[in-house]
């Protein structure tokens, strides 16, 4: 019976302890799954999340279709503005540069032309200047010489210094281009003329092209002028007229510009000549008081012309 209570009692223990296992065993189960369980709970509950954000970030106020055209076409509006205005602003200041350029080419072939008459016609004895003009295809073109002549050791005329402004047709383009050659004794330019032959020192140089008039004329009175001028006397002035602007033809055949187009200059051959002016002599006794209150004459008078000289610039006004 002893024996048998003490198996019967370890047997219990043992059954009590591997109940006890049990119950721990089937606790942790419990937990794992509860675990397991939240686990899976967080998750859905952050997938639920991210697709609630995602439907929020959906939802937002974004650009249609509508207001992108519109801010395009405003945008395209503005630039089409601001370029015309550029474009106003570029063909303004071409339109300047050019006018400028116009008058500036002019100024200075003149320039120049007045150098060579001062420099040659004015040093003295034994210079002469030839004028000719003629008409090449219609156009009025002009030959300038101006020359001087000494005499060498043997008695011989020898040209000291000769220049020759010329305008010739330019096949390319149909119209007038302005040369220019230097020759003689004297050396224009003594470094390069040095290495120059004879021949060489003799062509003729393109100055500018594109013109449409060149004119020399020699005034022969108040308002006559002649085209043509040879000998040892020099004229008292030259007249020049150049031109650039588009050319018309006139009833004759001949080319022709506006007279608003056309560049004229005056040049005297001698400045330092003595000018000898001319007071036309008047009698006094013709001549009438500028006081006296009973000359009609007298624009300070009372009444008499100075009342119609009044109305003239009232009406005038």
């Amino acid at each position: 019976m002893g024996i048998a209570n003490k198996k019967f009692k370890v047997t219990s223990k043992k059954a009590l302890c591997h109940s006890e296992r049990s119950e721990e065993s089937g606790e942790g189960i419990l937990s794992n799954a509860k675990d397991l369980f939240l686990i899976t709970q967080m998750r859905r509950s952050a997938a639920r999340n991210d697709i609630i954000r995602g439907c929020l970030n959906l939802q937002k106020p974004g650009f249609t279709l509508v207001e992108m055209l519109a801010a395009l076409t405003v945008g395209t509006m503005i630039l089409i503005v601001v370029l015309a205005l550029y474009n106003r602003g570029q063909s303004g200041s071409a339109a300047i540069i050019s006018k400028l350029e116009s008058s500036r080419l002019p100024r200075e072939l003149y320039q120049r032309i007045a150098e060579d008459l001062d420099n040659i016609a004015g040093a003295g004895q034994g210079t002469q200047i030839d004028i000719q003009n003629k008409f090449m295809d219609g156009y009025s073109a002009g030959r300038l010489e101006i020359f001087r002549n000494i005499n060498d050791s043997k008695d011989q005329p020898q040209t000291l210094e000769r220049i020759v402004w010329q305008s010739s047709i330019d096949p390319d383009t149909g119209l007038l281009t302005l040369y220019r050659s230097h020759s003689g004794l004297a050396l224009e330019d003594t470094l390069l003329d040095n290495q120059k032959e004879q021949w060489q020192r003799e062509l003729f140089v393109p100055i500018c092209s594109g013109i449409t008039m060149f004119k020399i004329e020699i005034p022969s009175g108040a308002e006559t002028f002649v085209d043509r001028w040879s000998g040892e006397n020099l004229p008292p002035a030259i007249k020049i007229t150049l031109s650039f602007g588009q050319p018309y033809k006139t009833v004759t055949g001949i080319f022709d510009v506006p007279e608003e187009d056309k560049l004229i200059r005056t040049i005297a051959i001698d400045r330092t000549r003595k000018i000898g002016f001319n007071v036309p002599a008047m009698d006094a006794n013709l001549m009438g008081d500028a006081n006296d209150m009973n000359n009609p004459t007298d624009i300070n008078a009372i009444g008499g012309d100075s009342l119609k000289l009044n109305e003239g610039f009232q009406d005038g006004l």
